[in-house]
């Protein structure tokens, strides 16, 4: 019996086009290119409007909305794929807060919402001076945190003895920079009491203080005499043996002739007239 073989055929190869692994890469691909487009090079998601508002003097606040705007949208300007978008999505808030503080020192809170489609809402309040700090010879203004925030020497109305208290700290670093904190918000608290307390309690104005330590404050009064303290004890007892020399020690013909009145320690009072040795004062304990 004749046998009969099998006819080979030849397998067509099918075609990479039909292959799902073929499509399945570039389906992604796509998918994923329309992602990218739709976050970051949406027309309608791209920033168009920084709506910028402050608190500051109205005849400065036009000039500065217009810096901190400008500033802000080249922080928000990202380049991505060789290509520039400011998509609302990719607005790292807090990077821009951060950089911004940094080249406008004078502003001391920044706020930044995002409203979509395109809009970006800035709030800014200005710094408010306190006193002024002074470095050798460079004085600056300083808020109610210790942030030195603009040099004087632009502001022609602080020439006038007086307009603030001048604090002044010979240990400070020569190099300090605008925005940056000078003295602890501590401390400075307590300089502006005993500035506050001086002038409502005692009529005494005060127009530097000196930091002369960690403990001890020199305070100059209008009348060419000095007031020590020490920062490190309660300020209301050391005004209390202040109020005490001055009512019953001291008569008031011969505060003139001051030089200094030191509180610093314990129940003490020390006080020294011009030319004449230092004495002192034994003050009832404050229990």
């Amino acid at each position: 019996m004749r046998k009969y073989r099998k006819p080979y055929r030849i397998k067509k190869k099918k075609s990479i086009i039909k292959s799902r692994f073929f499509w399945f890469p570039i389906l992604f691909l796509i998918i994923f290119g329309t992602i990218v487009y739709f976050f970051c090079f949406f027309k309608e998601f791209q920033i168009k409007n920084i709506l910028v508002s402050s608190d500051f003097a109205y005849e400065k606040q036009d000039i500065l909305n217009q810096k901190v705007k400008n500033f802000i949208e080249r922080e928000i300007t990202r380049e991505i794929l060789f290509f520039h978008s400011k998509s609302i999505f990719f607005i790292d808030k807090k990077e821009v807060e951060k950089n911004t503080f940094q080249v406008f020192p004078n502003i001391s809170k920044i706020e930044l919402k995002k409203r979509l489609p395109n809009s970006l809402i800035v709030e800014i309040k200005k710094r408010e001076p306190v006193a002024l700090f002074c470095i050798d010879t460079n004085c600056f203004l300083i808020d109610g945190n210790g942030v030195i925030f603009q040099n004087t020497e632009s502001l022609n109305f602080l020439k006038t003895e007086g307009f603030f208290l001048k604090i002044k700290n010979p240990n400070s670093k020569k190099e300090s920079k605008l925005g940056e904190n000078v003295i602890e918000k501590e401390k400075l608290s307590k300089i502006l009491e005993i500035k506050s307390k001086l002038d409502k309690d005692f009529n005494i104005l005060i127009l530097e203080v000196a930091i002369v330590s960690d403990e001890r404050l020199n305070a100059k009064t209008d009348r060419g005499w000095q007031i020590y303290f020490n920062q490190k004890e309660s300020i209301s007892w050391q005004l209390t043996k202040l109020k005490f020399a001055l009512e019953q020690k001291i008569p008031k013909e011969k505060r003139e002739d001051l030089e200094y009145i030191d509180l610093r320690f314990g129940n003490m009072v020390y006080l020294k007239y011009q030319e004449v040795e230092e004495s002192s004062i034994d003050v009832v304990d404050k229990d």
